[in-house]
């Protein structure tokens, strides 16, 4: 199978990832909003509905541990 990524249920290739030239396309994200306390935003805060993963293995997550009582507390 070699190295791809699962989207929407389907197994895309490194191939399949890259233009002509062999640059890699990013796919768009589907999440773009933020979690508000009144719900506005289409995502209302309340206890136990989200949860925060972190991997200790990825560069963004570095200071997810450090960030997350601010995060918690918007």
């Amino acid at each position: 199978m070699g190295l791809g990524i699962l989207q929407d249920g389907k197994w895309i290739s490194r191939r399949d990832q890259e233009d002509s030239q062999g640059k890699f396309i990013r796919p768009s994200t589907t999440y773009r909003d933020q979690v508000t306390a009144d719900g506005s935003s289409g995502f209302k805060a309340e206890p136990g509905r989200y949860h925060l993963y972190i991997s200790w293995a990825c560069p963004i997550d570095f200071d997810a541990p450090h960030n997350r009582d601010e995060v918690v507390k918007k």
